[in-house]
């Protein structure tokens, strides 16, 4: 058996930034025990690319944690496409995925500095129950005093649930050291794929750090979904009516406690309506070619 695997890190923001991602091509062979090797191989998600199983659509994609499938990956599916699109296998300017929570729209953009990826997600979904202050303080351990008063812990998905935890200050994000035994706990309890808490910059952008539910690594540099989850949370805690339909934009860092700093572009359509449309756009980065055997 052999495999094509392009390694590929997405997000970056600096020469050493970014989340890496293995792209393994013609997957279609791989067993899904496989997949999961290759992944756990690794030690980092892991996206696998595939004919598409309907016609209309141009690829389908899965992704592997070290620890299991899971159903969307935003760094994937940007680091995926970017590969497909050096080797010249696209070229429409918008195409159809196929994963494990439905069909996503991709477009991308060229420029003298390479491709701009942006992948479309869901309409937010907001989880009936969410961990209570308390039980959150104690996972992350940190004071009920640190958390930002304003803003309220809620579990958002526009793929897949995560728990958004506003912070008062940097300095309290930075120092984080979960609990991750009863943080995974929680996360089981609730239903919701890992905690990103998250706070706001000297210049109005987004730090955020993601601890995973049990994903065989214990911290992620950069999470698309997260991102497209926290920017559609943003959105609707804005506080201001809009009776025409507008764009709202936010950036938000990651990794940076990793020594792995990342950037990601949150993009949310809104109206009177609530928001309509979500997005994140970023870049990828062609590394290293491998095959297995």
């Amino acid at each position: 058996m052999t495999a094509e695997v392009i390694h590929t890190t997405v997000f970056h923001d600096g020469e050493r930034g970014g989340n890496p991602c293995p792209v393994v091509l013609d997957a279609h062979h791989l067993t899904e025990e496989e997949m999961m090797d290759f992944s756990a191989h690794f030690g980092q998600e892991t996206a696998f690319v595939l004919p598409a199983e309907h016609g209309d659509h141009d690829w389908r994609f899965r992704f592997f944690m070290p620890s299991k499938e899971v159903g969307m990956c935003i760094h994937g599916t940007i680091g995926a496409l970017t590969v497909l699109l050096n080797r010249e296998d696209t070229v429409a300017p918008t195409v159809k995925i196929e994963t494990g929570v439905g069909v996503v729209d991709v477009d991308w953009t060229k420029k003298e500095d390479g491709y701009t990826v942006r992948v479309e997600q869901y309409k937010p979904v907001i989880a009936d129950t969410n961990p209570s202050y308390e039980e959150v303080c104690r996972a992350l351990q940190i004071n009920k005093s640190d958390l930002a008063a304003d803003l309220p812990l809620q579990s958002v998905s526009t793929s897949r649930q995560k728990l958004l935890v506003p912070l008062k200050r940097e300095g309290i994000l930075e120092s984080l050291q979960p609990d991750f035994k009863y943080m995974w706990e929680l996360c089981d309890r609730y239903q919701t794929s890992g905690f990103y808490p998250f706070t706001f910059r000297a210049d109005g952008e987004v730090q955020a750090r993601q601890f995973p539910n049990r994903a065989g690594y214990l911290e992620d540099p950069a999470t698309g979904v997260a991102a497209c989850a926290l920017g559609a949370y943003l959105s609707m805690q804005d506080g201001r009516d809009t009776e025409a339909p507008e764009w709202k934009t936010y950036l938000i860092h990651q990794g940076r406690e990793m020594g792995r700093p990342s950037v990601m572009q949150a993009e949310v359509y809104r109206s009177s309506k609530g928001v309509l449309r979500t997005f994140v756009r970023g870049k990828a980065k062609l590394e290293t070619e491998w095959k297995a055997l």
